[in-house]
C-alpha cells in the first residue's frame, strides 16, 4: 500500500466519521429543542391535565371554602381548568386531605400514627391523581412544611406541581408561589 492510498484511506474515513459526528449532534440538539417545548408546553398549561390539590393539617376545618374563593378570583386558573365561577369543584378535578388535629412533633407516638394516616392518604389521591392521568396540580397548602416537602416530593416527579402559600393576613387567601422543582 502506498503512502497515497493510505492517506485516501485516511480521507474517506475521516470524512465518514466527520458527517456521523455532525449528524449525532444535530440529532442530540433537536432531542433538547423538542425536551424544552415539552416543557414549556406543560409549565403553559397546554396539553394539561390539571388538578387540584387542597390538603389542610391542624387547623380544624377544611380550607375548601379558601380554595374555591380563590378560584374563582382568579380567571386563569378558571380558565385551565376550563369551569366558570362555581360552589363547588368538578369531582373528578378536586382533591382534598383534612386531617383536622394538630400533629405533636415531640411524641413519637402521635406523629408516627397521624403520619402513617397522611401517608395514607397522600397514596390514595396519588393513586387516583394516576388513574385519570392528571400532569399539572395545583396543590393549595395549610399545615407544618415537613408535610408540605412530603407532598412535593410523592407529585413533582409524576407531574408538574404549582404550590399556593396560605396566608391569614391578606384578604386573597392563597398566593402561588410558582412549581416546585
Amino acid at each position: 500500500m502506498s503512502a497515497s492510498d493510505f492517506w485516501g484511506l485516511i480521507d474517506k474515513i475521516s470524512a465518514i466519521l466527520g458527517l456521523l459526528s455532525f449528524s449525532s449532534i444535530i440529532w442530540y440538539i433537536q432531542n433538547i429543542r423538542a425536551a424544552k417545548r415539552r416543557a414549556n408546553a406543560i409549565k403553559k398549561g397546554k396539553n394539561a391535565s390539571p388538578a387540584i390539590l387542597a390538603v389542610s393539617v391542624g387547623i380544624g376545618s377544611p380550607i375548601e371554602v379558601d380554595v374555591i374563593s380563590y378560584i374563582n378570583n382568579d380567571v386563569r386558573l378558571r380558565k385551565e381548568l376550563g369551569i366558570a365561577k362555581t360552589p363547588e369543584l368538578p369531582e373528578n378535578m378536586y382533591f382534598s386531605i383534612t386531617i383536622p388535629e394538630r400533629i405533636d412533633f415531640l411524641n413519637a407516638h402521635s406523629t408516627e400514627t397521624a403520619l402513617r394516616d397522611f401517608d395514607r392518604k397522600l397514596d390514595t389521591v396519588s393513586s387516583q391523581l394516576k388513574e385519570l392521568g392528571i400532569n399539572r396540580l395545583h396543590l393549595f397548602y395549610c399545615g407544618p412544611s415537613v408535610l408540605a416537602a412530603k407532598i412535593g416530593a410523592k407529585f413533582s416527579n409524576r407531574c408538574t406541581v404549582l404550590a399556593y402559600h396560605y396566608t391569614h393576613d391578606l384578604p386573597q387567601k392563597y398566593t402561588c408561589i410558582g412549581p416546585v422543582e
